[in-house]
């Protein structure tokens, strides 16, 4: 693929919460360009089954765009893979994660800071215990969508768009997108597994604009 021809005037479409994710994984500032790099020129057409969602370039391609060495773009994208931020299919043959899970800097505090990770298990609990009281006051509430991987109709679509709005200005009012207190992260985290919900229904049924 020429990476080179993706890299013009055109709109591309890309969640605002990227830097909160950059956040979580705690991604450097030259992990962070290669990153955002690889958001702009990956192939974005599902109907190209073998390479959508992906990067396939050398590292040179990629060492001329940032004009740093081919050594550089390596050891960073070493990294963004141990990270998470990516995936590696083949060699120079790379999927690109949209919005990577925080699971990979978790692990990383767990064993920085245990007393943390035992906080946000138990805060995990807390609130898993008041969703599943929540779905029994209503079944049809947007909580029955947690641990969702995939949304099926326009209706669900609808329903979490409603989950996401809410749980932004929920956050918003908190100031907490930033935060680094465990309970606060996780309704973060919430907000953004929904949102990366939303942009692959949007992926899957071109509603994104070219």
């Amino acid at each position: 693929m020429n990476i080179l021809r993706r890299l013009n005037n055109t709109y591309q479409k890309v969640y605002r919460n990227r830097h909160h994710v950059a956040k979580r994984l705690n991604l450097k500032d030259s992990e962070y360009r290669l990153w955002d790099l690889y958001l702009a020129v990956y192939d974005w057409d599902k109907k190209h089954e073998e390479t959508y969602q992906t990067v396939e370039t050398t590292d040179k391609v990629l060492a001329d765009v940032l004009c740093w060495s081919s050594s550089k773009v390596c050891r960073v994208r070493n990294r963004l893979l141990k990270k998470g931020a990516i995936r590696e299919k083949a060699r120079s043959f790379y999927e690109v994660i949209l919005l990577p899970s925080s699971k990979n800097s978790l692990a990383e505090l767990h064993y920085e800071n245990a007393n943390l990770h035992d906080q946000i298990a138990e805060t995990q609990e807390n609130i898993a215990e008041l969703q599943s009281n929540q779905d029994k006051t209503d079944e049809n509430t947007i909580v029955s969508y947690k641990g969702k991987y995939r949304i099926s109709t326009v209706d669900e679509y609808n329903d979490i768009k409603n989950k996401v709005d809410e749980l932004s200005k929920n956050i918003d009012e908190k100031n907490c997108w930033l935060s680094d207190k465990p309970e606060e992260r996780i309704l973060v985290d919430e907000q953004q597994r929904l949102a990366g919900l939303m942009l692959n229904y949007e992926i899957e049924n071109d509603l994104l604009p070219i």
